[in-house]
C-alpha cells in the first residue's frame, strides 16, 4: 500500500464518485513509493464496489485526465495493466521523483488501450 498515492488522491485527484473509489483501489494497491499498481480490473471493481465496465470508464477518465498512466504490463499476471500517479513521479506536477526514473522492463503500453470506455465524463 502506498500512503503517498493514497494521499495524493484524497487531497487532489479531480474523480468523483466510482472513480474516485477506481483511483482509491489504484493507489491502496500502489508499492510503497506508489510508482506502480497492478490490479486486474475485476479486483478494482471489487475493491471500488462497481462492474468492470465501470472500472473501464474510471480508468479512461483518470488516464485521460493525466491522473494515472499505464507503464507497461504484468505478464506474470495475464497482462494486467501497471498503471502509476502521475504527480509522485513527475516534478511538472509538483510531485517528486518517488520512483528514481523509468521502471525497467515494463515497456510502453499506450493509454488509449484499456477497452471498453465511453466518452469522457465520470461513470456515475
Amino acid at each position: 500500500m502506498s500512503v503517498q498515492a493514497t494521499t495524493w488522491v484524497w487531497d487532489h485527484s479531480k474523480a468523483e464518485d466510482n472513480t474516485r473509489l477506481v483511483a482509491l483501489a489504484i493507489a491502496d494497491a500502489a508499492n510503497a513509493q506508489g510508482s506502480e499498481s497492478c490490479q486486474s480490473v475485476r479486483t478494482l471493481g471489487r475493491m471500488a464496489r462497481c462492474s468492470e465496465t465501470t472500472v473501464h470508464r474510471a480508468v479512461k477518465w483518470l488516464l485521460d485526465a493525466g491522473e494515472i498512466e499505464c507503464v507497461g504490463q504484468n505478464a506474470r499476471y495475464g497482462g494486467t495493466n501497471i498503471y502509476r500517479f502521475t504527480a509522485l513521479w513527475n516534478p511538472a506536477w509538483g510531485g517528486a521523483n518517488m520512483t528514481g526514473g523509468a521502471t525497467g522492463g515494463t515497456g510502453g503500453v499506450p493509454s488509449g488501450s484499456v477497452g471498453g470506455a465511453v466518452g469522457g465524463t465520470q461513470p456515475q
